[in-house]
């Protein structure tokens, strides 16, 4: 097995941007679906108004502004034996009409026995995609389905249609209000992975105010979100967006490719031993061929190794993380650019001149999120 010469010589690890945290800037479109049927107490539809209200109630921006693309808008559907539309996406103007609104929109458990959440699920459906021309068409889509009972088989099956519309790229979370084992379980079914929670926790706010922050966090067209499994889709996100470019350019080539392909676009940076896997698994599955060997954003400035940025952006030294090749890198001041060469199984850095050595590279944006609102244009 070869070995590679790593070095651990640090003032201050890196670490990769994370996904935007602030509640105010919350950019979504978000549908309520609240079983209304007996299974559901009156104290449990209070204590779901409660939670509807308190988790949009940290300043998110509710409703639509022309000044301001960073808003947040929410509907409620009840159902029970069928679903009922109590406010469309349009209907909240503000946090303060939605506040005053949402307990009577919502409203309190019906006389039905019957509990289908399948119809729930069509009805907010149809309110996330019913406009084809609609403006937000790029920002990201939620549904929170609140829920005491697990009814439905056939049509009324709520699983295959909670798939399709996941596969719409909507994240569905679900409450439960019961701990029935049955529930629980077709409810886990129904979720995205790990946005299934239970009532009565102290921590369902913050659990639900994550999953927003995580589903607003995604990255433009073609490009991948770095996260902490690259064959696990949802493990948890960091802010940055990846790209593998499979045509040959010099290092100095590449980088200007990255920064003209979108905004702020630089070349990778690897601070991070999961970071340089994440990007090598990557370049495999988009068919770069063997010998691997791409260009990073490792280049040599100075008198220093530093990563590449957005243009006019400070450039962050290399310092915790390095993962040299054997007699790597060289003394020759001309190879001033940095490549993933590969060595047996895995690649390994090693240095190369800017304007003479043609490889593939990988790109790297900031991902869409609450700090960065990314126009309709950034996706096309």
């Amino acid at each position: 097995m070869l070995l590679f010469f790593l070095f651990a010589f640090s003032n201050a690890a890196l670490v990769d941007r994370q996904c935007g945290s602030n509640l105010q800037n919350l950019w979504l479109d978000v549908v309520a679906v609240i079983d209304n049927s007996d299974a559901m107490t009156q104290s449990s539809m209070q204590s779901v108004i409660a939670t509807v209200a308190t988790v949009f109630e940290y300043g998110t921006v509710i409703g639509t502004d022309p000044n301001n693309p960073k808003t947040t808008r929410v509907g409620i559907v009840t159902y029970n034996s069928q679903a009922t539309v109590k406010a469309d996406l349009d209907k909240y103007r503000s946090i303060d009409d939605f506040a005053d609104n949402v307990a009577n929109d919502i409203g309190i458990v019906s006389s039905s026995g019957e509990s289908y959440l399948a119809t729930g699920l069509e009805a907010a459906e149809e309110l996330l995609f019913s406009n084809e021309e609609d403006p937000r068409g790029h920002y990201r889509k939620v549904i929170i389905v609140f829920a005491a009972d697990f009814g439905g088989t056939g049509q009324l099956n709520p699983v295959p249609i909670a798939e399709r519309i996941q596969t719409s790229g909507v994240t569905i979370i679900t409450v439960s209000y019961t701990q029935d084992p049955y529930v629980l379980e077709g409810l886990q079914k129904v979720a995205s992975p790990h946005n299934n929670f239970t009532s009565g926790g102290q921590d369902l706010i913050s659990n639900i105010q994550n999953s927003l922050l995580q589903s607003n966090c995604f990255c433009r067209s073609y490009w991948r979100q770095y996260r902490l499994s690259y064959p696990d889709y949802w493990t948890p996100k960091f802010g940055v967006c990846l790209q593998p470019f499979s045509q040959p350019a010099t290092w100095k080539t590449a980088q200007l490719f990255c920064r003209n392909q979108t905004k702020n676009g630089y070349l990778a940076n690897e601070y991070t031993q999961n970071k340089h896997d994440f990007i090598f698994n990557m370049t495999q599955n988009a068919g770069f061929p063997q010998p691997f060997n791409y260009h990073i954003g490792l280049f040599f400035n100075a008198n220093k190794w530093v990563w590449d940025q957005p243009e006019g952006w400070t450039q962050p030294n290399v310092s915790d993380f390095m993962y040299w090749s054997p007699g790597y890198p060289t003394s020759s001041g001309s190879n001033s650019g940095g490549v993933n060469y590969q060595m047996g199984g895995g690649v390994a850095w090693r240095n190369i001149p800017l304007y003479t050595y043609p490889a593939y590279f990988v790109c790297e944006v900031a991902s869409c999120d609450t700090d960065n609102y990314c126009e309709i244009t950034d996706f096309f």
